[in-house]
């Protein structure tokens, strides 16, 4: 989380586990505090231990009251 700390407040994040062996799955969910700073994370290129990271954007339901945006990588 500290590669995508740097572009704002980071109020909530989960790295995805596979459940029976607790390995990493490749993805994860990071949940900003200001909409604003999703667009400028999936502007830029992310290379994250030599393998580049794909950014999707996505609404939750629950966020569009509080309009928090949560990032996939």
């Amino acid at each position: 989380m500290k590669h995508f700390g740097k572009y704002g407040e980071i109020v909530d994040s989960v790295i995805m586990k596979d459940r029976h062996i607790q390995q990493p799955r490749g993805f994860g969910f990071i949940t900003y505090g200001y909409p604003s700073v999703v667009d400028q994370v999936i502007e830029e290129n992310h290379i994250i231990n030599g393998k580049q990271v794909i950014i999707l954007a996505k609404f939750l339901k629950h966020c569009f009251k509080n309009l928090k945006p949560q990032c996939i990588y």
